[in-house]
């Protein structure tokens, strides 16, 4: 939901409903909701607050890792990149774009790395 409202542009809402889905995903114990609501957190402040956007990716990989999801990884830090793209900041996309190519590359996932690496251009 909160991501929904954060595309029509309903902050207050969007942070009502990603605090609240944090604490239920942090209540069950499902970490991979929870990293997910970080890392749509971090993109809420990407344009705002880039190092509380970072501070939120940063804490979202750290709980992939620990879950071993080895695509939520590159895929979260592609995601910063595109939502950059999207605002019209290239110059702020391309590492995380690069970062995201590198990382999907190393799992294999070599279309995927390509795709990124060419939207960093």
């Amino acid at each position: 939901m909160g991501d929904i409202q954060q595309f029509r542009d309903e902050r207050d809402a969007a942070l009502q409903n990603y605090a609240a889905a944090l604490e239920l995903y942090r209540a069950v114990g499902d970490r991979l909701g929870e990293a997910n609501v970080l890392a749509s957190q971090g993109k809420f402040y990407l344009e705002t607050d880039p190092k509380r956007a970072d501070r939120l990716l940063d804490q979202a990989i750290e709980l992939y890792n620990q879950i071993g999801s080895r695509y939520g990884v590159p895929a979260q830090i592609g995601n910063f990149g595109w939502e950059l793209l999207r605002l019209g900041r290239p110059e702020r996309a391309r590492p995380y774009l690069l970062r995201a190519a590198d990382l999907f590359e190393q799992i294999g996932l070599t279309d995927y790395a390509e795709r990124h690496r060419r939207a960093a251009k």
